[in-house]
């Protein structure tokens, strides 16, 4: 690694950390829902509904841009063995973290009224292709960032070109949306359709997981055109395209407008405080992974009614960030366990 090319991630860093940071409290809105019981159709619950959405396209987009900046300057051997050493390390913290939600996951199935075999098929099926079970929503940005690393790593190896990389990513981000359509259709019973949604159904439940490759994409392109990117242009170039996503809810508008943003974030300014820039970022993993444990806690005290609202989204963000704040403290400590499970 070059010293021009630490430099260069170094001035690129601290905004990404704390806009990773703003991004986790979004991901808890987003499992809370602190606008409910408001209507889905209205103004302000669509506005802020884009706002959330926002958030793990940038957690996908930044480790794609970290990733492919800190290896496009080596040979391709260099850059191949730094992706499977990432891939290597995205599959210990998923299969970690997996376990530690496995007991809530068996609790959600058999209070369901899930049989063994049953739940173990759902468990096996899920953890390989969907990445979420029960109260475990998030971590679906590992497994798909598990299988996007993957595919880029193949596509590595046989076609190296920014071009194919952006043309793949299309295609996948629009088989993706025909996935969804496909779910979100009525379908009649017998019809090609219905038998597509079963078999959608029973193995990847959605076209969510493929958005891993296509962010991570996005953000290995953007590792290499960063020079080109101008604030003047990606401040009015997202406004515009964040107030045509909420008005339209246009699926590709969205992901226009997401890499608007996370151009505009990368030339934002930003502070050179690095240890707090650091900071920032640990505390915006550990708030994403554990504060779904918050949220089951309530669910079993409170009841499933309770998990909604601003109520509970306030209470989940400022214990998360509480729990979160102990966990870097005692990462300071034993820093090889909290690089084990939050990287």
């Amino acid at each position: 690694m070059t010293t021009l090319l630490t430099e260069r991630r170094t001035a690129y860093l601290c905004q990404l950390d704390y806009v990773k940071l703003v991004a986790a409290f979004l991901v808890v809105a987003l499992h809370t829902h602190p606008l409910y019981p408001l209507d889905e159709q209205s103004v302000l619950f669509r506005l802020l509904k884009a706002l959330a959405d926002i958030a793990v396209p940038v957690f996908f987009m930044s480790s794609g841009y970290m990733l492919f900046s800190a290896c496009r300057d080596g040979d391709d051997q260099e850059r191949a063995r730094y992706i499977k050493a990432y891939i290597k390390r995205i599959a210990r913290q998923y299969c970690i973290w997996s376990l530690i939600y496995l007991p809530i996951s068996v609790y959600g199935y058999l209070s369901g009224g899930a049989s063994i075999p049953g739940m173990t098929v759902s468990l096996i099926r899920n953890l390989l292709l969907v990445g979420q079970n029960f109260c475990s929503w998030q971590l679906w940005y590992l497994c798909a960032t598990l299988w996007g690393s993957l595919l880029l790593l193949l596509l590595h190896k046989l076609m190296k070109k920014d071009a194919v990389t952006v043309l793949l990513a299309l295609i996948v981000f629009a088989i993706s949306c025909g996935v969804d359509y496909v779910q979100q259709t009525q379908a009649a019973q017998g019809s090609v359709v219905a038998s597509l949604q079963k078999i959608i159904g029973v193995t990847i439940a959605g076209g969510r997981i493929m958005l891993g490759f296509v962010y991570l994409s996005i953000g290995k392109i953007l590792a290499s055109k960063s020079k080109y990117l101008s604030l003047r242009i990606a401040i009015p170039v997202t406004v515009v395209l964040f107030a045509a996503a909420v008005l339209t809810g246009s699926a590709w508008l969205g992901l226009i407008m997401h890499i608007a943003f996370f151009s505009m974030v990368l030339v934002m300014p930003a502070g050179a405080n690095k240890e707090r820039a650091r900071f920032a970022r640990k505390l915006s993993t550990c708030i994403y992974f554990t504060h779904m444990l918050v949220v089951f806690v309530a669910y079993c005290v409170c009841g499933f009614t309770f998990c909604y609202g601003w109520i509970m989204f306030i209470a989940t963000a400022v214990i998360s960030a509480a729990i979160s704040v102990l966990l870097c403290l005692y990462g300071k400590r034993q820093p090889k366990v909290f690089h084990l499970l939050f990287g």
